[in-house]
């Protein structure tokens, strides 16, 4: 392969890392929901947000883009992870950064700081490696990153660059390696010829590709070790670690997507003169044999071509990354919205709407208004389709920005999650549930029963049910047997109480339920008598004769569950007491 082919290759390889990167990364982390979870203190943590305001962070000097300094100025995903977690907990964040791995541990020795951010295990010293850490918010495949030339089969010919501290791979020559500070160093020398190759992120190596403009290198992904960026807590402080963990896990996939999305499309590319040599050779050539007045006019129209050039190759660069079939484009200035075929024929609106904002669709529908809005990522629009039917979109978007941060265009999709709803009430649903019985689960029992109480002013009274000597019936004739007593059982107390009872299991063979609204003595006794009768259940050829005990508290004033529970669970012992399938009925006046 010539050398230029190469070229072209390794800039392939930066742009797959880029388009790829943030819905394979975001889609991997363990637990990430994609809808966002409200987070709730509690208030002895709420306290010590009050009292311990401000968390102290550490991490690696060269660890672009999770997390890094430039101009004086904290930036990168970790950066706005944590400003996220800081408006969902009141913490205050301050970082410090460290120029190695020495530098980092003395840090947590001396009890400097209390949390260290984006640092993946396999570069974490022994001592650290034991320290407390929260799920990874980031996961990111290893990428070989080697110069032009290399021969991927016979690395073990080449130098290898590591960071300081790495432990050298036992198949690999320690005399062939070479250490740097941090992971840009490590790049830097390979494109620089100091070393042959190394590996690293994929985040890194497209962030300082496009921040360096490497020409002399090639990018190859790798199914060797997978990086998990996670926060290491220094001190086993069960208060901050229930906190951040929280917060952490009401990250949604949505977050994650625009977080890193935002990070990617936001480099400032080190202009070199090298580099301008590279793309302007001739035209400085040129500009050198001609008089200062056309000199100073090329360098102008050089400046505002390179200026043109950045904005539409970002803009194409996100349109990429922007994968889906329901895309559009906003030119701020020019107030033009411009769709794609599919969304035009979804929302049956022109293809190109010029003066949007004074448009007859932005007027009436208010919708389509958030389109253009840069702070609605993530956000969730009912837009009317071309056949009627009402469906619920995600808006995705992000801005290109000029040199004063003022949005020149927006960009972004429109996915279609009504489906993705409606499985995701179905499933909330199906976890309030017993699956064996079709009642509510224990879980689910208890709190509907606290709500009630809480709300209620009206006598109302607790039934605490038990099968009779449940465990014979799983002896004699099997487990199957029990599951179907228990089904049997479930289905009488449905047909015995009203729909607004709250019937629940609680527990194998035990059963619970609450009445309220001027629940008399009269009607429980009633409900007790209907529940005595003998059960028969059968299965072929066997027949289970099943009979049912019951303690019931009957409060005529305003009454806590557990409290409750606790006299309807005595008057169950006493139900047992006097006899199998009996009933007692505590009265609290």
């Amino acid at each position: 392969m010539s050398k230029r082919g190469y070229r072209i290759f390794a800039l392939l390889s930066v742009f797959f890392c880029l388009s790829s990167m943030i819905s394979q990364t975001t889609a991997s982390v363990n637990g990430m929901s994609d809808q966002k979870t409200p987070i709730l203190l509690t208030k002895d943590e709420q306290q010590y947000v009050n009292a311990h305001p401000i968390i102290n962070i550490a991490f690696m000097t060269g660890s672009a883009p999770i997390i890094f300094s430039e101009n004086g100025e904290i930036k990168g995903i970790l950066k706005n992870i944590l400003e996220e977690i800081s408006f969902q907990t009141g913490f205050e964040f301050r970082y410090t950064e460290a120029d190695n791995r020495d530098m980092l541990s003395a840090m947590a020795n001396n009890q400097e700081i209390d949390l260290i951010g984006a640092i993946p295990s396999q570069y974490l010293s022994e001592a650290l490696h034991n320290k407390h850490r929260t799920k990874p918010f980031l996961i990111s495949d290893t990428t070989l990153f080697m110069r032009i030339g290399v021969d991927a089969s016979k690395l073990s010919d080449y130098v290898l660059a590591l960071i300081s501290g790495s432990q050298v791979p036992e198949d690999i020559d320690k005399s062939k390696v070479k250490f740097y500070n941090c992971r840009e160093a490590v790049l830097n020398a390979v494109e620089k010829g100091m070393a042959d190759y190394c590996y690293a992120n994929e985040f890194s190596i497209a962030y300082y590709s496009i921040k360096n403009g490497y020409k002399n290198v090639m990018s190859i992904p790798q199914n060797k070790d997978i990086h998990e960026y996670f926060l290491i807590y220094i001190n086993e402080d069960e208060k901050l670690i229930s906190i951040i963990d929280k917060a952490i896990e009401s990250l949604s996939i949505i977050d994650l997507q625009s977080i890193i999305l935002q990070n990617a499309s936001q480099i400032e590319r080190n202009i070199s003169w090298e580099t301008v040599m590279y793309l302007y050779a001739t035209q400085i050539i040129l500009i050198a044999l001609v008089v200062m007045i056309i000199l100073s006019l090329l360098l102008l129209l050089i400046y505002q071509s390179r200026k043109q050039y950045k904005r539409h190759t970002e803009q194409h660069r996100l349109l990429t990354r922007i994968s889906g079939e329901y895309i559009y484009e906003y030119d701020v200035k020019k107030d033009i919205l411009i769709l794609s075929d599919e969304t035009v024929n979804i929302l049956n609106i022109p293809k190109r709407i010029e003066a949007f904002k004074k448009s007859e669709f932005f007027q009436k529908n208010s919708e389509l208004r958030e389109l253009i809005h840069t702070d609605k990522a993530g956000s969730e629009l009912s837009l009317v389709l071309k056949n009627g039917d009402a469906e619920i979109f995600r808006l995705i978007n992000s801005a290109i920005r000029n040199k004063k941060q003022e949005p020149d265009y927006i960009v972004g999709k429109l996915i279609n999650i009504s489906e993705e709803k409606q499985r995701l009430h179905d499933l909330r649903i199906k976890a309030q549930i017993d699956g064996l019985t079709g009642l509510y689960n224990s879980d689910t029992t208890r709190t509907l029963i606290k709500q009630a109480c809480e709300s209620s002013s009206d006598t109302s009274a607790l039934f605490i049910i038990d099968i009779d000597k449940f465990k014979n019936i799983n002896d004699s004739y099997g487990h199957p047997m029990g599951d179907k007593v228990l089904t049997e059982i479930a289905l009488s107390l449905k047909k015995c109480f009203r729909d607004i009872d709250i019937v629940g299991r609680i527990g194998g063979d035990e059963f619970c339920i609450f009445m309220s609204g001027n629940i008399t003595q009269n009607l429980v006794k009633e409900k007790c008598e209907q529940l005595r009768r003998v059960h028969t259940v059968s299965e072929y050829d066997d027949y289970v004769f099943v009979t049912l005990s019951i303690g019931v508290v009957l409060s005529k004033e305003y009454a806590k569950f557990e409290d409750l529970y606790k006299i309807a669970d005595e008057a169950l012992y006493k139900a047992k007491q006097n006899g199998f399938n009996g009933y007692h009925i505590h009265l609290i006046s």
